[in-house]
């Protein structure tokens, strides 16, 4: 499957970790979004980032739903579940993490057993 990778930001100015620090927050994430569903999500530096900014900004939000993609690595999957305990703007705010898609059709797992086949 081919893809663009979002988190090779080669063009920046700044290290793209720093990209969503410099944006002031928007105030439709601040004031309206209440759910996100982020599909195809490997867990670079830009998408956890991202994520980071919305749990920061989104005073009203109730919802994060992340499907990553099959490929990525144990390193990348345990830096986004990291995230779940992040302090929180909004405090409805739960982060629902699923696994792979063809992870989840072949073996219908849970996303903790997901995490354990991964590298």
């Amino acid at each position: 499957m081919d893809y663009y990778d979002q988190n090779d930001n080669g063009c920046l100015p700044y290290p793209g970790g720093l990209f969503w620090l410099k944006r002031d927050p928007c105030r439709c994430v601040s004031h309206n979004l209440k759910n996100v569903c982020i599909k195809g999500y490997k867990g670079g530096e830009f998408e956890i980032e991202f994520v980071k900014y919305l749990i920061l900004n989104g005073g009203v939000m109730n919802n994060i739903t992340i499907w990553f993609l099959d490929n990525c690595s144990w390193d990348e999957v345990v830096a986004t579940a990291c995230l779940r305990s992040y302090p929180k703007l909004s405090p409805q705010l739960s982060i629902d993490l699923k696994p792979g898609i063809e992870y989840l059709r072949k073996y219908g797992g849970s996303f903790d057993e997901w995490v354990r086949t991964l590298k």
